[in-house]
């Protein structure tokens, strides 16, 4: 399904200013640079449970248009201030990375530390609105 407006999305992949956070589970082979949000040190298989960091080029942004749009909770899309996507990619990558880790773990009611998936639709107002 197309946006009813003009889709700035293009322009942003071009410019190397758009990224995506989405589940492992749409990420298999889909051939984009991606790197997991959740690092387990004792754990490996909760990689598969991870969200990833995805660098979306015009390539990776017609796989996601085509393979995960129709899905309502695929992920979200993230996009750097012009400022910061003409930097080094490698670095705008890392940089955006770095700081996506210290959203990955919130405190429950009894004090647990707990990983957070709040990239998803549904949870991100939510989790926006209380950080304000």
């Amino acid at each position: 399904m197309q946006p009813p407006y003009n889709d700035p999305l293009p322009s942003w992949s071009l410019a190397g200013r758009l990224y995506a956070v989405v589940d492992t589970s749409d990420l298999a082979n889909a051939g984009h640079r991606a790197e997991p949000l959740y690092r387990p040190r004792s754990n490996l298989a909760a990689l598969t449970d991870s969200p990833y960091l995805v660098e979306v080029d015009p390539a990776a942004l017609s796989w996601l248009k085509t393979a995960l749009w129709p899905n309502d909770d695929w992920g979200l899309f993230l996009v750097l201030p012009e400022r910061q996507g003409s930097s080094r990619p490698d670095e705008a990558f890392r940089a955006l990375h770095r700081h996506l880790l210290t959203f990955l773990q919130v405190l429950s009611p009894t004090g647990d530390l707990w990983l957070f998936r709040g990239h998803g639709p549904r949870l991100v107002p939510a989790f926006l609105g209380a950080r304000a």
